[in-house]
């Protein structure tokens, strides 16, 4: 196991058992040694859809095809052969996005004022070899009653960096007590500190063998929907941070305990790229109180919720009480002056700024116990936490060596570890609130609050733009 903190766990307490051994990792029972992260080149590959959103008091009669109802459509085909239209959601009815719409606005009465309806988002499709940008914008013209229409780009890698390009190679040890880490021992010695009776739902393209490492609890992992795609070191890091079992074997993850993880997959099961779809049918399966941990970005780098779509989907999340944990992103970019796909500064909050509610989470370096953002790490005053954003010790497997179920990493980086690191404090704490609490977790809000207690950045969040890093010392204290 992963052995930090120096605290024994108190009697009837499951908690994984701590001592003091800063910056080493100690693998019980036999030696395993650390592989490489990898980091595949994929070709870059065309998300052929254009995102179109009907004005919010439009009625779209629920039973029959959108596009009788949209006149002039099969001229629009006809221009544009081999484009269809088709719900941007397909994982769940029209009935049961109602009823979440209704949830969300009784748990989250100031959402309902601003609450789309989101049953007027619809994916034009179009094929090889169209012309992209004239077929939005004959669609964003072709009715008063349309929002906008946007193009999806391209897939895009995870939130992470190349390896190479970092200085930063020495052992992570993340879970170390603060300022070193966010002190995980001190969630393991309260009662549910260890993720216990929290669900986790991970959204990203694929985890491979991670449901066969022998360091991940099998038994409550599902890939509860989509296609296990690519990027699967990925995924399987991503699992061990969060998840890795206290077995006496390889390591420990920072809420061990966690009720059961939702493997997501952004590819869909009719080979499709679409987050949209897949936050939905992971907002469907989770209750109040229950984590998304959102392992993804646009293909420029920046957060997820640069996409109207995907800003309105996350804080509808929100709203229904579900915890979102999302990565800042790799563009390097300043988030107060960036703009999302309509041309507002959504992330400034001194322009027309609109929260989505996620924990935005960026990547930090450290030099001589000062920690300062990765040159890849996207930051800004609406920037929640940091972590460690290189260096990361988990779990790993290789393509080279797809049978092996054995396998450790201490490289890897970027926002995507970073964010599995916060998501895993959030289901700690939620544990604890939930065990203190009969039940009743922390809001979305709350916990934002809470996580934003810690170490901060080398020259403070306003400087740095990285918020700070989690210490549930000051958190757990904090606690009602």
């Amino acid at each position: 196991m992963f052995v930090v903190g120096d605290s024994s766990p108190s009697e009837g307490d499951e908690s994984p058992t701590t001592n003091l051994l800063l910056g080493e990792i100690v693998m019980r029972e036999k030696n395993v040694d650390l592989v490489e992260m990898e980091y595949p080149e994929l070709p870059q590959e065309e998300i052929r859809q254009v995102v179109l959103k009907l004005m919010d008091d439009t009625a779209v009669p629920p039973d029959e095809p959108i596009e009788t109802y949209l006149p002039g459509w099969k001229e629009l085909a006809a221009a544009y052969p081999g484009i269809a239209i088709v719900p941007l959601c397909h994982s769940l009815t029209p009935d049961e996005i109602r009823e979440h719409m209704a949830r969300a606005k009784e748990y989250d009465p100031a959402y309902a004022a601003v609450a789309p309806n989101f049953l007027n988002y619809f994916a034009v499709t179009y094929p090889s070899g169209t012309e992209a940008e004239f077929l939005r914008r004959a669609l964003a013209s072709a009715w008063e009653f349309v929002e906008y229409a946007t193009l999806s780009g391209y897939v895009p890698p995870p939130p992470l960096v190349n390896a190479a390009n970092e200085p930063w190679r020495h052992l992570q040890i993340y879970l170390n007590a603060a300022p070193v880490g966010v002190d995980a021992a001190v969630a393991w010695q309260q009662p549910g500190g260890h993720g216990a009776g929290v669900c986790l739902c991970d959204l990203e393209q694929g985890w491979g063998l991670a449901i066969n490492h022998e360091d991940l609890p099998l038994n409550r992992i599902t890939l509860a929907s989509g296609v296990d795609k690519a990027y699967w070191a990925h995924g399987t890091a991503v699992l061990g941070i969060i998840a890795a079992v206290d077995n006496q074997v390889g390591m420990v993850g920072i809420a061990p305990g966690v009720a059961h993880i939702d493997l997501v997959s952004l590819w869909r099961a009719d080979g499709t790229y679409n987050p949209y779809d897949a936050l939905w049918h992971a907002i469907h399966r989770l209750v109040p109180g229950d984590v998304i941990l959102l392992e993804t970005q646009t293909d420029g780098g920046l957060p997820i919720e640069h996409y109207a779509h995907m800003h309105q989907l996350i804080r509808q999340a929100v709203a229904e009480q579900i915890v979102v944990v999302e990565a800042a992103g790799n563009g390097g970019r300043l988030l107060d002056t960036a703009v999302n796909n309509q041309g507002s500064q959504v992330w400034n909050p001194a322009g027309p700024y609109v929260d989505s509610g996620a924990v935005l989470v960026a990547a930090a370096n450290v030099a001589n116990g000062q920690y300062t953002a990765t040159a890849a790490t996207n930051r800004g005053r609406r920037v929640d936490c940091f972590a460690w954003g290189a260096g990361v010790a988990t779990t790993a497997v290789q393509s080279a060596n797809p049978q092996a179920n054995n396998l450790y990493t201490n490289g890897f980086n970027g926002t995507s570890a970073a964010a599995a690191i916060v998501a895993g404090t959030a289901v700690a704490l939620q544990g604890i609130a939930k065990a203190r609490h009969n039940g009743q977790p922390l809001s979305p809000w709350q916990m934002r609050h809470l996580l934003k207690q810690g170490t901060p950045s080398a020259n403070g969040h306003l400087l740095d733009g990285i918020g700070v890093m989690p210490n549930l010392v000051q958190i757990v204290a904090a606690l009602p």
